[in-house]
């Protein structure tokens, strides 16, 4: 009977080892949104005035390892649990043209290179060497870390609609995402 009792808590215990979520500046993703946005607001992140059309999806203006960033924080359609993080250096874009109304000068390409060698070097310190790269992808760069828990993907993208180069700092977690892709399944 011990045996059984002890084999069942191994197990228990090996399940909660597995089930861990990512986490966004120690803020768990999996959890509810609005569980989420408090911990972020208490960080200094404001509700940006320019909202997506889709209600799973809520952009926030803030601070994240000292640079001024966009965040776009995407839920689960229906428990509404936080399944991906971007974090859009928006003190970082580069104009071809050099000058952009919305957005104004910008920065030198220089400077997007080395953001994208900075974060790269903190990436590799946190979770280790990158698992790659994705070869058919649409970015000028990007760099693809994996962990139990989701992913993170560093990206250097060109955005032609407004003529410019930025970088942006993806995290996706695991869990949470079948989650999401199970929801919209029941939907069917």
């Amino acid at each position: 009977m011990k045996r059984i009792i002890i084999c069942i808590i191994l197990f228990l215990f090996a399940i909660n080892i597995s089930a861990q979520h990512m986490s966004f500046m120690g803020i768990p993703m999996g959890s509810h949104f609005n569980t989420f946005r408090k911990s972020l607001e208490s960080k200094g992140f404001k509700l940006s005035t320019d909202q997506m059309d889709n209600p799973n999806f809520y952009n926030y203006e803030g601070y994240f390892a000292g640079y001024k960033v966009g965040l776009v924080v995407s839920t689960t359609p229906t428990s509404k649990k936080v399944s991906d993080v971007w974090v859009i250096f928006s003190e970082f874009f580069h104009f071809k043209s050099g000058y952009n109304l919305k957005y104004g000068a910008g920065v030198s390409m220089d400077d997007v290179e080395n953001l994208y060698l900075d974060l790269t070097d903190k990436l590799v310190s946190k979770y280790g060497l990158p698992k790659g790269y994705d070869e058919n992808s649409k970015f000028l760069k990007n760099l693809f870390f994996q962990t139990d828990a989701g992913n993170i993907m560093l990206t250097e993208e060109f955005l032609e609609d407004i003529n410019c180069v930025r970088l942006t700092l993806y995290y996706s977690d695991k869990l949470t995402k079948e989650l999401g892709n199970q929801e919209k399944i029941n939907d069917l």
